[in-house]
């Protein structure tokens, strides 16, 4: 029999096992296809690491922005976790992005990972023009399953970052 079995973009270090060997396929079309002579349980394996993606230049609103992923989930900032006007948040895409088990709605991994904020010290209250220089100071991010956001109160929520380059 001829079984073709879905590769997913996300995954990494793909294994197919069938009694108790690593069975050998060819890719075809984001499919690992293979023939099976006889009726086995085949294992399917695989990484789904947290990444950074990037949208098509052309979808003009996040160009130059990246967003988080992990495996088919989306993730996103909150205000609860990162504070108020999440849009000054940069985030450098060649770190390595922490994973952590939460208890939160009922148990999700979180992700961590470094970002900058702009330094909003030099500008007065309720200043909306000036000519000082972007200032950028370090912080530490928090994301969530995008499914889940609002679910502890009010508050902002963003899912593209933009790129430190």
């Amino acid at each position: 029999m001829k079984l073709a079995v879905r590769i997913p973009d996300y995954a990494r270090g793909y294994k197919l096992v069938s009694v108790g060997n690593e069975a050998e396929y060819r890719e075809e079309k984001g499919y690992a296809v293979l023939m099976l002579r006889e009726a086995a349980k085949l294992t399917v394996s695989f990484d789904a690491p947290a990444r950074f993606i990037r949208a098509n230049p052309n979808v003009r609103a996040d160009c130059g922005k990246v967003a988080v992923t992990k495996g088919p989930l989306v993730y996103c900032l909150e205000e609860i976790d990162n504070g108020k006007n999440l849009s000054e948040i940069y985030v450098d895409t060649k770190q390595k992005i922490e994973e952590t088990d939460s208890e939160l709605f009922g148990g999700i991994t979180e992700l961590a990972f470094k970002g900058k904020r702009i330094d909003e010290a030099a500008w007065g209250n309720g200043e909306l023009y000036g000519e000082y220089p972007l200032s950028l100071k370090d912080v530490s991010l928090k994301a969530v399953p995008y499914a889940y956001w609002n679910n502890r109160g009010m508050g902002e929520m963003s899912v593209w970052m933009k790129e430190l380059i």
